[in-house]
């Protein structure tokens, strides 16, 4: 089953697409913008979409989790304990027979 998007990171997502198309035209468009030289208008709309694309994430909500909505809080679902190793055997080992 595919997990659902979260609702941040589709907000910062179409909000930066938005963004960079706005602020790009408003850079051809705006005789202030258009006038700067090529780098500066391509600092200035990478640092207003960053700007905003930081903001729409800030500001979207969370996207509640399945295993937090399942009552486990959070935490993944509890494993097995691992399988106890053997017990020792209840008489030591008696030495092999010496030859002499």
């Amino acid at each position: 089953m595919a997990t659902p998007i979260e609702t941040k990171v589709t907000a910062a997502s179409g909000t930066s697409l938005v963004a960079g198309f706005v602020v790009g035209w408003l850079v051809l468009k705006l005789p202030a913008l258009s006038s700067m030289a090529v780098p500066l208008q391509a600092l200035v709309t990478a640092a207003i979409t960053t700007g905003f694309t930081f903001l729409a994430g800030w500001l979207a909500r969370h996207t509640p989790r399945i295993d937090q909505a399942a009552g486990t809080g959070g935490q993944s679902p509890a494993t097995p304990a691992p399988a106890s190793p053997p017990a020792p055997p209840a008489t030591p080992p008696t030495p092999p027979p010496s030859s002499d």
